[in-house]
């Protein structure tokens, strides 16, 4: 339904997920927004759902899914809160809004969810603030930290971290993005 519309960077995200896991696990989309990758996986048969910490996006994402009578469940809140137990966590456009010890902080939780994550990042060098274009479109500004420390942490907390770089010119972005597969 949706998987046409998706941007380049988005197929690559859906088809990562689904090379590395299977429809019997059970799988969160940590920061969902409005879940658009996952939506896509649980039409083709996925155990999935998502959680959003912002409740006006998770409102506007289920009226929607109701409006076309998609059953989809997303939880409104903090992953931070969440504690139940999956066979894999995602997330996209996350982890490059954390400082390091939020960094640290959400993946020492992330483990506790799940022993299997894949976490997709712009490939940042220097810090970026919001702009209004960021409060425009994400409804909150997210200012951006350097993501190169990211290995680093990650290989505390995994057992495995494998990586790929995605060249800007494949996603049609000005910026590359790196795929973190991790796994304990």
């Amino acid at each position: 339904m949706f998987k046409n519309k998706f941007l380049p960077i988005s197929k690559i995200i859906y088809n990562t997920i689904k090379q590395n896991t299977t429809k019997e696990e059970k799988i969160l989309e940590v920061g969902c927004s409005s879940a658009h990758i996952s939506l896509v996986l649980k039409q083709k048969g996925f155990n999935i759902k998502g959680i959003e910490i912002r409740k006006e996006i998770v409102d506007k994402t289920n009226k929607f899914l109701n409006k076309k009578n998609i059953q989809f469940e997303i939880i409104t809140g903090n992953v931070l809160n969440h504690n139940e137990k999956y066979d894999m966590l995602w997330s996209s456009g996350l982890i490059q809004c954390l400082n390091n010890n939020q960094k640290d902080f959400f993946f020492e939780h992330f483990i506790k969810l799940a022993n299997k994550a894949i976490f997709f990042v712009p490939k940042r060098i220097n810090y970026l603030p919001p702009t209004k274009e960021d409060y425009d479109i994400a409804v909150t500004g997210c200012e951006e930290f350097p993501t190169g420390d990211i290995p680093f942490i990650l290989s505390k907390y995994y057992n495995k971290v494998k990586y790929k770089i995605i060249p800007k010119n494949k996603i049609k972005m000005d910026i590359d993005f790196i795929v973190y597969i991790c796994k304990n």
